[in-house]
């Protein structure tokens, strides 16, 4: 498989640390693809699962990066409009909630299609939790099987207030 324009721009924070609480799009604007440090994470960069969404999504050209500052996974979920797996393409957004659980708690987005009897790939920060500050060796930006969790909710693409003016979707 030759990666894709959009495939290859995903890749960039591949491997990355998990960093909870890294930051949204304001405070992560250029940070691409090393990711943002907290106080806590004593100067290590990285990625947490809303943030590397969002901001790979300005770097897709799929959302524009005033559309708001900073947002939570729950939150994000309310900017797209739910698609069918049949429908995906790369770049939608993948979102998680336990039953028990009152909000969205984790999200993805979809790396790559699947074919031939083959899931769907996401790319998501994940591994580590609230605890996590660029120091779990399981904490990292990955690739994973759009169904290695057995919650996920919804399948969603931004809305298109929130996008560009013109966007080349799925390249």
């Amino acid at each position: 498989m030759i990666p894709t324009a959009f495939q290859l721009i995903l890749l960039q924070p591949l491997g990355r640390p998990y960093v909870w609480n890294s930051g949204g799009l304001i405070s992560g604007r250029s940070c691409w693809p090393l990711g943002n440090s907290t106080t806590k994470s004593s100067g290590r960069r990285g990625w947490e699962c809303s943030h590397l969404a969002q901001e790979a999504s300005v770097q897709l050209g799929t959302l524009r990066p005033d559309a708001w500052q900073d947002i939570r996974a729950h939150d994000f979920a309310y900017a797209c409009d739910p698609v069918d797996l049949v429908d995906a393409i790369v770049s939608d957004l993948v979102f998680y909630k336990q039953p028990t659980s009152k909000e969205i708690e984790h999200m993805s987005m979809i790396f790559a299609l699947g074919g031939a009897g083959a899931w769907p790939m996401v790319i998501e920060a994940a591994g580590g939790g609230s605890k996590t500050h660029g120091n779990s060796p399981r904490g990292a930006v990955r690739i994973m099987p759009i169904d290695y969790r057995s919650d996920r909710l919804v399948i969603g693409r931004i809305k298109g207030r929130f996008r560009p003016a013109t966007t080349d979707e799925g390249s």
